[in-house]
């Protein structure tokens, strides 16, 4: 099976389970299937779900700090 075909059961079964969260019930299988398309990349991509608050930037790329 393919990581997309993968992806879609994962989604399936979580659907039809009805005990998923709207959002967060979906991040495992979207953190899987961006993982197996990183590792066919160079360098190699790790995705990491839930990264920790680093503040943003505007549109004149000035650092803002959200608190």
């Amino acid at each position: 099976m393919n990581p997309l075909e993968t992806y879609l059961k994962e989604l399936t079964e979580i659907r039809a389970s009805g005990a998923g969260v709207k959002e967060t019930s979906y991040y495992g299988p979207l953190a899987n299937l961006l993982n197996e398309i990183g590792k066919t990349l160079k360098p190699k991509v790790k995705c990491i779900m839930g990264l920790q608050e680093q503040g943003a930037v505007d549109a004149l790329n000035r650092n803002l700090r959200i608190r």
